[in-house]
């Protein structure tokens, strides 16, 4: 009924060998506003930690409109301390067509994203256009790789900035390869001024 968190450094979650922990929210999930003011909204919510990781799971949320794996900053509208040198690994995520994003990196330094399955659901007759697959917001030295991105309402990958509402925005050194991107409206989105 609540968001996983994590809010303390050095702290990676593993789940069983070949997918074995699969998180579902119920149905009356909820996101909370954490200590230092930022809004846990993926199933999974990392904020504001350093060497971070979540391997091994799946993370399924078909109905309810909610983010899937998330690393954010610790404060109020991306404000506050920021995630860094964090891992994305061999998850597989499923989420409902929303506003939403299977993995998102708010201002992140020094992630990897790799080895993901991420289906978005979308068909052509519900295809939401604000779904993302996996979307770094910000933030530098991140690497995209081995990843299977499919049926996204938008865009697969999205590398966005929005610097006219969120401060210090700016994207460097992504590096995008070997990902398998298939049925989705937007392949690669760019989006670095709005």
């Amino acid at each position: 009924t609540r968001p996983i968190i994590v809010d303390q450094s050095n702290i990676e979650l593993i789940g069983a060998a070949n997918h074995g922990t699969v998180i579902r929210p119920a149905a009356d999930w909820v996101s909370i506003i954490l200590a230092g003011g930022a809004q846990a909204t993926g199933v999974i919510t990392f904020s504001g930690v350093s060497n971070f990781a979540a391997r091994n799971f799946i993370v399924e949320s078909l109905t309810l409109p909610m983010n899937g794996i998330i690393a954010i900053p610790s404060g109020n509208l991306a404000t506050g301390t920021i995630s860094d040198h964090g891992l994305f690994d061999n998850n597989i995520v499923k989420m409902a067509q929303a506003h939403t994003y299977s993995i998102w990196s708010l201002l992140s330094t020094d992630m990897i994203v790799s080895n993901n399955v991420i289906d978005g659901g979308a068909t052509n007759e519900n295809a939401h256009f604000s779904q993302e697959g996996i979307e770094i917001f910000g933030g530098s030295n991140v690497l995209i790789s081995n990843n299977n991105v499919s049926n996204m309402g938008n865009a697969a990958i999205n590398i966005v900035t929005i610097s006219d509402t969120v401060n210090n925005s700016d994207v460097n050194n992504v590096t995008i390869c070997n990902n398998v991107i298939d049925f989705s409206r937007i392949a690669i989105s760019f989006n670095t001024s709005y």
